[in-house]
């Protein structure tokens, strides 16, 4: 695993006046917990059932990880954060995936990307994805979106809690995403499904009790 990354083509990663941030560094994974409903895609078998409803997994470092002012850990969500669905409001994502294509070629970026989304209520994504279940959000416009490679990839929103200052929460991970050539949704790409986070919250505090 590793964390701190933003620019492939520099070690470290320096702005135009010569300042640096710590190089990325790696981790290894000591255990991996996956879903139990998670059933993954089959390659050698198409008609092999598909359930991406579970499509999250908890990953335990070896050691801790060193944080700084270029790595930090994000939120879970608490309190009455849990009872939103956030329609409407502006989140954020980030991602290595693919952000457009060359003749046949798929082009995947040198430098970490960030878009913002519009969260949408059920009824509008409801348009594109038909049925959806209680441990999906959806989000997109019709020119940002998340994409091949970005799977697992957080999808986050600051929010001030009771008060506090404003804090970035995990609300989703990346899990579906549609061809690049498909504008079917007003003219442009159709919303992503994202795992929701708060959904699967007491599984994930089950699984990094010691």
């Amino acid at each position: 695993m590793r964390v701190g990354e933003y620019d492939l083509r520099q070690n470290p990663d320096c702005d135009l006046a010569g300042f640096c941030a710590p190089s990325a560094k790696e981790y290894l994974a000591f255990k991996v917990s996956i879903h139990p409903d998670y059933i993954a895609h089959d390659p050698e078998d198409p008609a092999f059932p598909y359930n991406p409803l579970a499509d999250i997994a908890v990953v335990r470092i070896d050691g801790e990880f060193i944080f700084s002012d270029f790595v930090l850990p994000i939120c879970l969500e608490y309190g009455d954060l849990l009872k939103q669905d956030y329609a409407g409001e502006i989140a954020e994502t980030i991602g290595w995936g693919v952000w457009g294509v060359d003749g046949n070629k798929l082009q995947n970026p040198k430098i970490l990307q960030k878009v913002s989304l519009e969260v949408l209520n059920v009824s509008i994504c409801s348009e594109i994805l038909k049925e959806i279940p209680e441990s999906y959000i959806c989000a997109g416009t019709q020119t940002q979106f998340s994409y091949s490679g970005d799977s697992g990839s957080p999808i986050f929103i600051a929010k001030s809690v009771d008060g506090d200052i404003p804090r970035q929460y995990q609300i989703g991970l990346s899990s579906s995403a549609f061809a690049l050539d498909i504008t079917s949704w007003y003219g442009g790409k159709p919303p992503n499904g994202y795992t929701r986070v708060s959904y699967f919250l007491e599984w994930i505090l089950d699984q990094i009790q010691d």
